[in-house]
Parts: C-alpha cells; sequence; structure tokens
C-alpha cells in the first residue's frame, strides 16, 4: 500500500500564468492540479475523459458550444467525455481535475465516477 497525505492548500502555487501537475495516475483515471492566473485562456479542445473539476481557490469559467458555466471555490462541475470546451480564469484560481476512461464507467452516472468525485469535493470542504 501507498499513502500520501497532500495539503490542498499548499499544491499548485505558483508564478506561473498556467501550470498542471498530475498527483495521481492509475490505469485510466488520472488526478491533476491545474493553477491559472486571471484572464488566462485555456484553448477550446475535446475531453477524451468523463471529467470533474473542483475549484479550490479563484474562480473559472467552462465554455461549452452554447452554454458557460462559472465555477467558483468549492464548486465541482461534471461534464461526460468528448464534450468540446475551453477554460477562462476570471481571478488567479488552482482546480482539481479529474478524468476516468474507465471502459465500463457508463457516463457520469457510473456510481465509481460520483464517488470518486464526491470524495474529492469533501476533501476541499474541510
Amino acid at each position: 500500500m501507498f499513502y500520501n497525505v497532500l495539503k490542498l492548500k499548499d499544491l499548485g502555487k505558483t508564478d506561473k500564468s498556467f501550470e498542471k501537475e498530475i498527483l495521481m495516475e492509475h490505469d485510466d483515471s488520472c488526478l491533476s492540479i491545474v493553477s491559472i492566473k486571471k484572464d488566462e485562456i485555456i484553448d477550446t479542445h475535446t475531453s477524451k475523459c468523463n471529467t470533474a473539476v473542483i475549484v479550490i481557490d479563484g474562480e473559472i469559467e467552462l465554455h461549452f458550444d452554447a452554454e458557460k458555466f462559472k465555477i467558483e471555490k468549492g464548486e465541482m462541475l461534471m461534464f461526460k467525455k468528448e464534450e468540446q470546451h475551453k477554460v477562462v480564469a476570471q481571478k488567479d484560481s488552482r482546480f482539481l481535475l479529474s478524468k476516468s476512461k474507465r471502459n465500463h464507467c457508463k457516463g457520469l452516472n457510473s456510481p465509481y465516477f460520483i464517488l470518486y468525485s464526491k470524495i474529492l469535493f469533501l476533501q476541499i470542504l474541510k
């Protein structure tokens, strides 16, 4: 077994305008922390995985084809793979990015994906 206790307040602190660090990778799942400065944009791209975005600090907008969502500290947005989107930082922000490509995941309704994302979200609220 491997255990590693990380403090969210210490993760992803950087002076760079954008930085992504992989915290954990296992089979077809990945957990990363992303740091992005105010007004920076992560250009339009398509997710290859079911994804949960959990904002630790700041505020970001996720722009999809016809909709945009503002996500603030302590909030989470989940979306299915193959969704084209871009990220716009409204404030200096840090967010966790949880991705799962599991073949047996049936989209966002998968008990595995929902449980994994809820555990991450609850850790932020502590």
